[in-house]
């Protein structure tokens, strides 16, 4: 039991990581795209920046499945191994790109490599009993949230030159050239001494039976509708989460003759911070509704309430800036965090209530690429949407709002596939 918490423990560590090099592209995408275009307007940015997401989550439709399937017929440790010292040879090599169009690619062979995430919610789950698979899989988005609070911080701080020590910028000239290099590096150096505690405190949990059944024809349990249906939820909630993240940023930059804030990468950064750890609420939340009302009924509630949290969100910016306005944008910008986090876990136990341990790696695997499809469409589909509203004066509801009200209408869909899941 103490060892299973203790890898448990390592796994969450390498999530929080993995999740602050995530967060970064999100905060800073617009800013990080315009690193390779210095000079081009704005208003033309998101379509670059949209390419540049999802060409990682693109690499992920393959990948995810690749890993998944791995971790079921070879053990979930040495998987973790590799996938943890590619990823941080990744984060280092991206840390000095000069071509977008290298970066693109780069980003896509990076995608595929990176299978991270369904071993650590297989690996969660298999540390896990009926009775306490709630809360620990409540704690990955703890490691999600309090990742999303730091990578703006680190991102806006450290890519900013006058924050960095001469010393260091006589040593690599390039910080000053290259604004995102410095958090990419510090990032990569973490994921080699987390690649160091995976080896020394993650505990297998497939054992030779397993892997007998695992070479056995799989059960039907992986065809189970309601499997099926839990990971189309997840894959179409990936694709709001990237999309809506991609979009924040562009968003919040905008000028606001065209619907935005007219922030800086510094003020989104501090801002995102704030917003971000409300994910952790979903730590206490989480196991409370599940205990209530049963994953599939909390997932209606709480996809309803996110609904109305997309659909209001970008009314906010009509309105005439001040501390008022300000704080609805946390409040609604919060909602939304907490909204799909809880969405996420609930995706997450529904899979692991109607599956087997020997088929958990390959099912969450598949849910992965399901979900990089729904972040690959999304974030260049909305993004172009976005750029292509705002590059003239559109009447309401075609003007900034539109992405986001696509957005709302997924997240309707949402509801109609839940209630399909029996209580």
């Amino acid at each position: 039991m103490k060892s299973n918490l203790v890898a448990l423990t390592t796994v969450l560590v390498l999530l929080f990581i993995e999740q602050i090099v995530y967060g970064m592209f999100y905060s800073d995408l617009s800013f990080i795209t315009q690193s390779f275009f210095p000079g081009m307007d704005k208003k033309k940015l998101g379509y670059y920046a949209g390419y540049l997401l999802s060409a990682f989550y693109l690499g992920q439709l393959p990948g995810s499945v690749f890993w998944g399937w791995l971790a079921d017929k070879c053990g979930r440790k040495k998987p973790l191994m590799v996938i943890v010292f590619l990823d941080a040879i990744c984060v280092l090599s991206f840390a000095f790109l000069q071509n977008y169009y290298v970066a693109v690619a780069v980003r896509f062979v990076w995608g595929f490599l990176d299978g991270h995430y369904p071993l650590v919610k297989t690996l969660a789950t298999d540390y896990s009993t009926e009775e306490n698979v709630a809360l620990h899989t409540s704690f990955l988005f703890v490691s999600v949230s309090f990742g999303n609070a730091i990578a703006p911080l680190l991102g806006g701080y450290f890519s900013d030159p006058e924050h960095i020590s001469d010393w260091l910028l006589q040593l690599f000239p390039i910080l000053r050239t290259k604004q995102f290099c410095l958090p990419f590096l510090i990032c990569g150096l973490l994921l080699f001494l987390c690649l160091f505690f995976v080896i020394l405190f993650v505990t297998e949990t497939k054992n030779d039976k397993d892997t007998l059944l695992a070479d056995s024809p799989p059960p039907v349990s992986l065809f189970n509708t309601w499997i099926l249906l839990a990971i189309v939820l997840y894959g179409f909630e990936a694709l709001m989460q990237c999309s809506y993240d991609s979009l924040i940023s562009l968003w919040l930059s905008t000028d606001r003759s065209l619907g935005g804030f007219g922030w800086d990468a510094q003020r989104i950064g501090n801002y995102l911070c704030f917003v971000c750890p409300m994910q952790a609420m979903n730590l206490v939340l989480f196991p409370v509704l599940v205990k209530a009302c049963g994953a599939a009924r909390t997932y209606r509630v709480i996809v309803s309430i996110q609904t109305v949290v997309l659909f209001v969100t970008p009314l906010i910016s009509y309105c005439a800036m001040s501390t008022a306005t300000v704080s609805a944008l946390y409040v609604f910008m919060s909602s939304f965090h907490l909204c799909r986090v809880i969405l996420f876990n609930s995706a997450i136990v529904l899979i692991a209530d109607h599956s087997e341990k020997n088929n958990r790696g390959k099912l969450y695997g598949i849910s992965q690429m399901i979900c990089g499809s729904g972040r690959f469409i999304g974030p260049p589909c909305l993004t172009s949407l976005f750029a292509w509203s705002i590059q003239s004066s559109r009447p309401f509801p075609i003007d900034h709002c539109l992405s986001f009200f696509v957005l709302a209408t997924v997240s309707v869909s949402n509801i109609v596939i839940a209630w399909f899941i029996p209580s």
